[in-house]
């Protein structure tokens, strides 16, 4: 068995080769702290990694992935990454919980092979992921599993969350339930935001425990490889088409490290397209397709449009993103465009979009026409210049998210060449309190 790991949900970029071959297991691992640079980097670390021992991409059996939860960008780009090798080897993936290699990392640095850890991590804005979980290193086909399940809860109410959480009694009948004062921590956020001496404190440990090092703080690929390799025994790979990142908060929404990054990330994406990065790229009007009456006019979305687009947002979605949103957006360096009537008079804001850049290809993450202006062939006119706008700088394919429940999309997306390549389950808010499956659709941009 080969396997390759992919790390992505943090500011480090972890690779891993895992063979397991005559009873013995093996792995090689790079691991960089890229930030927003990740997406530059991943493809030539796998390169490296696999090519330090000795085997060809097309020997790897099935790819793991970092699935979350973390940094949404970094998600995307460790999802995007693993379901572009998948269709390109027609290999499975498989998609890993992010907490549970933390929890992993933290056992196999000490002598037990069996413990309940408890991940805590920082997850920005004065909030933490945690998780807790009952692992074995000596199982064959079964790591572990979730005693509570990954959730955020704010850094001020860590202690009262986990109380109000905390299992009474193990997963199965005779098992013990888990016990606040013999868990292990793992996680950075034991050490990093001072959570061990809280939890000490409240449940007198003393001494308290030791919190990981830091080199068991990030999400290493090997780990991810090694979890991956028993749900690969039980059964659990998964079609390339149906990996998701896990999003336990709002996936839109972007952390403060990734907009603190954001002019390293524009400036990243300016290097590895052609052509001109996006700040220098001209919209002239006949780069627009004619549409019905009133044409087009595309300019860069700023801060002062937000007003107008979110009151367009909130006019045509049940479920909108937020003023928030799409400033994040527009700080984290994604293209932002909105689409103007090029008539006499004043300008009309007649649609807007939001395209985000990964490795070799680009996500439409939102595109909206004014409700009073639809049915008109505005929306078409908008799509077919961003797949013009995106080929031209090097994108190779566009991939996007769309309801089952809105035909019209659907049917402008297929006309313009997009096909559906997979489902993400339970991906949109529905009504009372449901969930959405997402159809997730691409077009290749390179054929043209």
């Amino acid at each position: 068995m080969r396997l390759l790991a992919l790390a992505t949900s943090g500011d480090w970029c972890s690779v891993a080769l895992h063979r397991h071959e005559a009873g013995v297991d093996e792995s090689a691992c790079l691991s960089e702290r890229l930030g927003a640079d990740q997406s530059e980097r991943i493809l030539a670390m796998v390169r490296e990694t696999c090519g330090g021992a000795g085997v060809a991409l097309g020997e790897i059996d099935a790819i793991a992935f970092d699935a979350g939860p973390g940094s949404f960008t970094g998600l995307r780009v460790g999802c995007s990454v693993a379901q572009g090798l998948g269709f390109a080897l027609g290999r499975p993936v498989l998609p890993v919980d992010a907490l549970a290699a933390l929890g992993w990392q933290r056992l196999r640095a000490t002598a037990q092979v069996a413990a309940d850890v408890l991940v805590a991590t920082d997850a920005r804005m004065d909030e933490l992921y945690v998780a807790l979980y009952r692992l074995r290193l000596d199982a064959h086909a079964r790591w572990g599993e979730a005693l509570i399940e990954p959730r955020v809860v704010a850094r001020a109410d860590f202690v009262p969350a986990l109380a109000a959480c905390w299992p009474a009694a193990g997963p199965r009948p005779g098992e013990a339930a888990p016990l606040p004062a013999q868990v292990l921590p793992g996680g950075n956020a034991w050490r990093a935001l001072g959570l061990l001496d809280e939890w000490s404190a409240q449940h007198r440990l003393a001494p308290a425990p030791l919190a990981p090092a830091s080199e068991h703080a990030y999400v290493r690929a090997d780990a991810l490889a090694e979890i991956a390799l028993r749900d690969w025994r039980a059964g659990r790979a998964i079609d390339a088409a149906a990996a998701a990142p896990r999003y336990v908060r709002d996936k839109v929404a972007l952390d403060r490290d990734e907009r603190r990054a954001a002019p390293a990330a524009c400036a990243a994406r300016g290097r590895v397209r052609r052509g001109p990065p996006v700040s220098a790229l001209p919209t002239p009007p006949e780069a627009v397709p004619a549409v019905p009456r009133p044409a087009l006019r595309v300019r860069a979305m700023g801060v002062d449009d937000l007003d107008a687009v979110v009151a367009i947002e909130n006019a045509v979605y049940p479920f909108p993103w937020s003023r928030g949103n799409f400033a994040d957006s527009l700080a984290a360096g994604y293209d932002a465009w909105v689409f103007e009537a090029a008539d006499a008079g004043p300008p009309a804001l007649l649609g807007y979009a939001v395209v985000m850049w990964i490795p070799d290809e680009v996500h439409l993450l939102n595109l909206s026409v004014a409700a009073a202006r639809q049915r008109r062939g505005i929306g078409r006119a908008m799509l077919e210049w961003l797949m013009r706008d995106v080929r031209r700088r090097g994108a190779r394919a566009m991939m996007l998210e769309v309801r089952p429940s809105n035909p019209v999309a659907i049917a402008l997306y297929r006309s313009t060449g997009f096909e559906q390549i997979g489902v993400r389950r339970r991906y949109y808010p529905a009504p009372r309190g449901a969930r959405e499956d997402a159809w997730v659709m691409s077009r290749k941009l390179d054929d043209e």
